[in-house]
């Protein structure tokens, strides 16, 4: 019989893409072409990162062939005939750190079927020394691989101490003997030296949980000149993911060093600032300038705010190998070119405009001697200005052409050339970094920011442009007219208000200013709470337009607040109080409008005068029934009193029971004279009305009186108003 053919490992790149401790560039190392800080560190402890194991793995491993069906033999019970320890080979993490482990088998006749093969038995164990005393814990099935071999998945927990492990495979077929696998597979036997590697790093608890030096790997520079932005990430639960670097909580310290020595307590180190958050951690920004001629390291170290503390020092690959000379960054000091100018500086340093505002001028001013020095533009000098998002480096910037503006005064006369250039006006509202660089016709480019180039130059210094959204137009000015202090009913309508507005150019008579009219709390902003009804233009005075509106008062009693706002098409509202809008809203300076219950003004005394008995009406009868009422108010009736128009009477009847004025029809009634009050006075009016029932039926009638224009009716029976009573009102007897 053949053996199967096996393949015993996955392609590195795939193995690398499932490992717990591989790097797939968002722990650190940043590609020298991307933005230095738009990747976050990939742990297995909480912050951003990738799963670092895998329920199913790759297949592309253990390929078999069939078995040659025409060769005649004997095959005895089925045996385990191949095992391997397929992933991980190595694996670095914390005390009680859980990670999988893969091992695949080949027995003929059980795993080269579809499913996992019957009667197979894996465990994955770990441990040091004779692989008897290590710890062995069961492995599951995962997949078929090739139709030959099954793959187990089994996940083994780091022990509690520091040190070196190593950890394997074995598989047995019921009750047979355990065969052990390593990393090349059982067919040259099983060794110990070649299974997996497992290391276990205790934290010091005093130190930073997590960092990395994150971009650039390497640098070249000059001597004294800064070398540029370096850039290092830290990570600290429930610090870098939960308090802003500005708080005062804060407890981390970072800084920046560089040696030509593995001994980095002999480095220079200077102290790095905050930049910006990435993910749950907390990015860095430093630079130094560059020492003598030569090649030296650099790298990042933190620590809490405490002294005592410790530092930790990162490396390009993070600390989930330690610490590294050789993995950290490289830089590179060479001579400078021969030829730079001699100095330049770009200006200003953060602008700010809206987008549809014309955009400021942007200037570099230069010096070199014997070229700038002279009246009018130096030869062979070409600067151009460069641009780029918020966070973008030297090498993503746009680069635009400048043009001469003119000479400029320095420490000479004249001695210094300026040129300007304006950012392109299709730049949509945000931030932009902006720098320049400036070349001699002989020379090489140099870069410059803000501070000038004699102390280098640092993408930290560029200049920062903002361009803030356009502003919508708002009238010039407005105005409520209104009484300073009114009063209504509750659900009345409030009239006689107004909104007087002005914009320069537009009014009088403009169709694109629209007003509103509102009511509000009284002393809170017109922005919330206030009920708005759109003013109509009613007129203009002057260069002035009038909008005006009827609102409707509350239903709550109380005081509120009315103002009016004025807005141009669909911008933003210009509020208006009484003084006019010159000096802002001032909530105190509103009309105020007091809702209340009208007062109720009830006449003095009235009743029914005649007649007193039966009041006939004939249905046919054309102008109805003469009625009589009574009515007296110190001051107002009588021959003494005015009478007209002061007092309102009316007569009505209803079905006999109701009690008014549900039910009732009402007449107006008309003065009739002056009554004597019994004493010899004339001090009552009589009034008089004609009543008229269409329909027959069992009716009452009675007078009503008002002496505040109908607001407040008193209602009027034989006895007078105290009260009134529907069994004393008038009665009507219904004749054909």
């Amino acid at each position: 019989m053949v053996p199967p053919m096996r393949m015993t490992h996955l392609a590195a790149a795939s193995l690398l893409a499932l490992t717990a401790c591989s790097d797939d560039g968002s722990g650190g190392l940043k590609d020298a072409t991307t933005s230095a800080s738009d990747a976050d560190a990939a742990t297995s402890d909480g912050r951003d990162a990738t799963s670092a194991t895998t329920t199913i793995a790759p297949t592309d491993a253990a390929i078999t062939t069939a078995p040659d069906t025409n060769v005649d033999v004997d095959v005895g019970p089925p045996t385990i005939g191949w095992v391997v320890l397929q992933f991980p080979a190595d694996f670095t993490g914390q005390p009680g750190q859980a990670f999988g482990v893969y091992g695949r088998v080949y027995a003929q006749g059980v795993t080269d079927g579809a499913g996992q093969g019957a009667g197979i038995t894996a465990e994955v164990g770990i441990g040091t020394g004779d692989v008897a005393t290590w710890s062995w814990t069961a492995a599951s099935y995962n997949v078929d691989v090739d139709g030959a071999n099954d793959e187990y998945l089994g996940n083994l927990q780091l022990p509690n101490s520091a040190g070196e492990y190593r950890f394997a495979f074995r598989f047995r077929l019921g009750d047979g003997a355990w065969v052990y696998a390593d990393r090349d597979g059982s067919d040259n036997g099983f060794d110990p030296t070649n299974t997996g590697v497992a290391n276990v790093i205790v934290p010091d608890p005093a130190a930073i949980d997590w960092c990395n030096l994150q971009f650039p790997a390497a640098l070249t520079s000059n001597p004294g000149a800064p070398v540029g932005t370096i850039y290092g990430q830290v990570y600290e639960p429930d610090v870098t993911n939960a308090v802003a670097a500005s708080d005062p909580a804060y407890t981390i310290v970072a800084q920046l060093g560089f040696g030509a020595g593995d001994d980095t307590s002999a480095w220079t180190w200077v102290d790095a600032r905050y930049g910006k958050d990435v993910g749950n951690n907390d990015e860095f920004e430093g630079t130094f300038e560059a020492p003598a001629i030569g090649t030296y390291h650099y790298a990042y170290r933190f620590r809490f705010v405490a002294e005592a503390q410790a530092w930790v020092y990162c490396d390009l690959t993070g600390l989930g190998d330690g610490f590294a000379v050789a993995d950290s960054g490289t830089l590179t000091v060479v001579a400078p070119p021969e030829k730079r100018i001699d100095f330049a500086t770009l200006r200003p340093k953060s602008p700010s405009w809206a987008v549809s505002e014309p955009a400021p001028t942007f200037e570099v001013v230069t010096y070199e001697a014997g070229v700038t020095d002279q009246a009018g533009q130096g030869a062979g000098i070409v600067v151009e200005l460069g641009y780029g998002a918020a966070d973008a480096d030297a090498a993503a910037m746009t680069w635009i052409a400048t043009t001469y503006g003119g000479d400029e005064d320095g420490l000479g006369t004249n001695d210094n050339d300026v040129y300007g250039a304006v950012l392109p006006s299709t730049l949509t509202a945000g931030s932009y970094r902006v720098i320049a660089r400036v070349t001699l016709a002989d020379g090489e480019p140099v870069l410059v920011d803000t501070s000038g180039t004699a102390d280098g130059f640092a993408i930290m210094d560029a200049a920062v442009a903002t361009i803030t959204p356009a502003t919508p137009p708002i009238p010039d000015f407005c105005r409520l007219n209104a009484p300073e202090l009114t009063s209504a009913a509750p659900g009345a309508p409030v009239s006689g208000l107004q909104v007087q507005a002005y914009e320069a150019g537009v009014t009088p008579g403009s169709t694109t200013i629209k007003a509103e009219l509102g009511i509000g709390p009284q002393g809170g902003p017109p922005e919330t709470g206030f009920t708005w009804v759109a003013a109509p233009f009613t007129s203009s005075t002057g260069n002035d337009d009038l909008f005006s509106a009827t609102l409707t008062a509350p239903a709550s009693e109380g005081t509120f607040a009315i103002a009016g706002r004025v807005a141009i098409g669909s911008g933003p509202w210009l509020y208006c109080d009484d003084d006019g809008s010159s000096d802002g809203y001032d909530a105190t300076q509103t009309s105020r409008l007091v809702v209340a219950p009208p007062p109720v003004n009830y006449l003095d005394y009235c009743r029914i005068q005649f007649p007193t008995d039966p009041l006939v009406i004939t249905l046919s009868a054309p102008d109805g029934s003469d009625v009589y009422g009574l009515a007296y108010e110190p001051g107002v009736t009588g021959e003494s009193g005015s009478h007209t128009p002061a007092i309102e009477a009316q007569a009505g009847y209803a079905l006999a029971g109701n009690a008014p004025p549900t039910g009732w029809t009402w007449v107006d009634g008309t003065f009739n004279g002056y009554l004597d009050n019994g004493f010899g006075q004339k001090s009552n009016d009589e009034y008089t009305a004609k009543l008229k029932v269409t329909t027959n039926g069992d009716y009452i009638w009675a007078f009503r009186m008002s002496i505040d224009g109908g607001a407040s009716w008193l209602y009027c029976d034989k006895d007078g108003n105290q009260p009134f009573d529907p069994s004393r009102a008038g009665t009507i007897t219904i004749v054909p």
